[in-house]
């Protein structure tokens, strides 16, 4: 048998905001009772059974002690996943207390004294109206409430037989149906109320959420111009500075050797802008969206021998020894040729950026089971590449941006990792005090072959 819908207005945090409302006033509801029963006790003390009152009270009594210890579980137990439960146990205390009141009274109801009977009607048609007052957060509980109170004492009076009776009992019926629409419309009302507390709660964490995402924004934006102005500023500052050697005054001529490392200077702070500049509007394109492969067959060999001959001056102005290794049997790659280019300069440019004078970076490729592989990476003045018995094993994403962080990635970094991913490919890292760092980029064994129907 399926299940009924917990809330029926489909939303869960109403419901048990409407359970808690009614065991937050349980309390004062059992107050209330105890009062009322003990004053109709003493106006029937001399009409009724003293004996058959005090049982009436006693037992009256005692379920509210129950209530009462069930509305104390519930503040220390209760728990959002277990709200249909204490909602039941609610229910029951309602009917128990309610049985008790409308058999009490029926049972108590005086047949030779008319005034007490109007009394004791108009005692219930109060306590039928509390009730509802009281108990609108849960609509099955008023409508128990009014149901069991009312129908033993209009029974009664039917059964009394007289005409003023008769019409009593009428009235209560009719009182007790108007008073359940009421209840039915103040529940009605509740829910949207809490409906619409709960909305305005969720519009301002959505705004809290807005608001901290605009402010991280702002952060990582001037973050990223201080970082972005500095790695700027570098090469440009040499272009000018070795510029201006160039153009001296006459009577202090550079020799030829010398005037050709300066324009190997340039071209080298050149190439370093611009390999800035495509990488930032790549990062441009990738957050537009933008930003899409052109692929075809690449000789991936021949693509790193370029990339490793374009970054040759860079590496030895820096001091840094750059080697190439590619295996015999590397296959082409199928896809977008300047993409492989800027994947492998941006992780090669970073590795002699954080490469010691006197250190050394090495690329290499190879194929494998898991498909093509790209390494980079750096052996620091301790470290040798032949300490590297396996290719280092894939990180996590966790463990990418922590290394990111701990080596102090570049501005390549994050580029060369969306470019990567549209090949459907990975990009790990990993640094070792002894071993320096290294970044794999492995790209899918099926893309080491040509696709049917690919041009």
């Amino acid at each position: 048998m399926p299940r009924r819908p917990w809330a029926p207005t489909g939303n869960w945090r109403i419901r048990a905001e409407q359970i808690v409302l009614l065991y937050r006033n349980t309390p004062a509801i059992l107050a209330s009772s105890i009062a009322s029963c003990v004053l109709i006790g003493a106006v029937l003390w001399d009409a009724a059974p003293a004996a058959a009152i005090v049982v009436w009270i006693g037992l009256m009594m005692a379920v509210s002690a129950g209530r009462l210890c069930l509305v104390l579980a519930f503040r220390r137990f209760a728990r959002t996943e277990d709200m249909e439960r204490w909602e039941g146990y609610a229910l029951v205390g309602i009917a128990c207390g309610s049985v008790l009141w409308g058999a009490g009274l029926a049972w108590l109801l005086p047949a030779e004294s008319f005034p007490l009977r109007v009394f004791i009607g108009f005692a219930v048609a109060l306590m039928a109206a509390g009730a509802v007052v009281t108990l609108c957060a849960l609509p099955a509980g008023f409508r128990i409430f009014v149901f069991a109170m009312v129908t033993p004492l209009v029974a009664r009076m039917a059964l009394i037989g007289d005409t003023g009776d008769i019409g009593m009992a009428g009235m209560l019926v009719l009182y007790s149906c108007l008073l359940i629409v009421v209840g039915n419309s103040v529940n009605h009302a509740l829910v949207r109320s809490l409906a619409l507390r709960f909305e305005n709660l969720d519009l301002i964490a959505r705004l809290d959420s807005a608001r901290m995402a605009a402010e991280a924004a702002n952060r990582s934006k001037a973050e990223f111009l201080t970082q972005i102005s500095h790695e700027l500023r570098t090469p440009l500052n040499a272009v000018l500075g070795f510029a201006d050697l160039l153009r001296g005054p006459k009577e202090v001529p550079l020799d030829p050797g010398r005037r050709r490392r300066h324009i190997e200077d340039i071209h080298a702070s050149g190439s370093h802008l611009l390999r800035l500049i495509n990488d930032i509007l790549g990062l441009a394109k990738v957050e537009a969206g933008k930003l899409e492969p052109h692929e075809s067959m690449v000789d991936l060999k021949e693509a790193l021998r370029g990339c490793a001959a374009s970054l040759e001056v860079e590496a030895k102005q820096a001091g840094v020894a750059l080697r190439l290794n590619c295996a015999d049997d590397l296959p082409f790659l199928f896809a977008d040729s300047r993409m492989v280019n800027q994947i492998a300069g941006n992780l090669l440019s970073n590795a002699v950026q954080l490469t010691p004078p006197g250190g050394s970076v090495e690329m290499s490729a190879w194929v494998d089971a898991g498909g093509l592989s790209i390494l980079v990476a750096n052996a620091g003045l301790g470290g040798k590449f032949s300490d590297r018995s396996t290719p280092p094993t894939a990180l996590a994403a966790t463990d990418l941006v922590a290394a990111q962080a701990a080596i102090g990635a570049r501005l390549g970094l994050p580029l060369a990792r969306h470019l990567v991913e549209l090949h459907q490919g990975t990009l790990s890292m990993s640094s070792d005090p002894t071993l320096g760092t290294s970044a794999i980029v492995r790209f899918p064994r099926e893309r080491s072959s040509r696709p049917s129907g690919a041009a």
